[in-house]
């Protein structure tokens, strides 16, 4: 139905939609980043301590997401789905761990 009604749309229109949905998406981003790095200053301020889950635990959490995944994947639907999503996973890590990571990295060391 959405579909229809975009392809509906004149291409001025269908501009300016996706011009809107970009700057909201930008804005949300700004807004993850932002509020939840005052709210951890919140809570560690107060005494909060983060602690990262060992490795066992998350070899667990993917042992049982593996299995949820294995039950759905006599879906066609699902499968495709699920062979994209980890195709771009993969990909997008491999960019992720060398651009922002790296960044990150370097720059927390260099101004603390």
């Amino acid at each position: 139905m959405y579909r229809e009604v975009f392809e509906s749309l004149t291409p001025a229109q269908q501009k300016t939609v996706e011009i809107g949905c970009a700057e909201a998406h930008q804005w949300n981003l700004a807004q993850f980043l932002s509020n939840n790095s005052s709210a951890l200053q919140r809570l560690q301020s107060n005494g909060v301590k983060t602690l990262e889950f060992p490795d066992s635990v998350w070899d667990a959490f993917g042992e049982a997401a593996d299995a949820v995944h294995q039950e759905n994947m006599g879906d066609d639907i699902y499968k495709r789905v699920y062979d994209s999503y980890m195709a771009s996973m993969r990909s997008s890590s491999a960019w992720i761990k060398k651009s922002d990571g790296a960044y990150t990295a370097q720059r927390d060391r260099v101004l603390g």
